[in-house]
């Protein structure tokens, strides 16, 4: 296959170059198998940006309930506040504060499920 074929087949430019480099050539064209594998160790690529989260405490309560009110009062994407929350810089919340049930609701409660026997079976 050329060069010229594979960068057309939508193959990387760098995995190309790797497979007909001067290491990788002449070992091929005699059978033998060769590792085309990322020689980058480590952590490479895009460095992450550092989110200010400090907008994000001045939004009321009732506008932070769901993600897209997150994103439209910050300005952000929803993608992005997923993104936040999926790496930990951002942390669900939901109430801790719970109400009990009163006496009145637990003889309600209570009386509806008397209410559902069938004494018949």
């Amino acid at each position: 296959m050329t060069l010229k074929r594979l960068l057309h087949n939508l193959m990387f430019q760098c995995v190309v170059f790797r497979f007909y480099g001067s290491e990788v050539k002449p070992p091929l064209a005699q059978g033998i198998p060769v590792d085309v594998a990322s020689r980058k160790k480590g952590r490479s690529g895009r460095k992450p940006i550092l989110i200010d989260l400090e907008p994000l405490r001045n939004i009321e309560l009732s506008n932070r309930s769901t993600i897209k009110d997150v994103a439209k009062h910050l300005g952000i994407s929803i993608g992005k506040v997923q993104r936040y929350l999926k790496q930990g810089h951002i942390k669900r919340h939901s109430s801790s504060i719970k109400p009990y049930l009163t006496e009145a609701n637990k003889k309600s409660r209570l009386q509806w499920c008397v209410d559902m026997l069938d004494l018949n079976s």
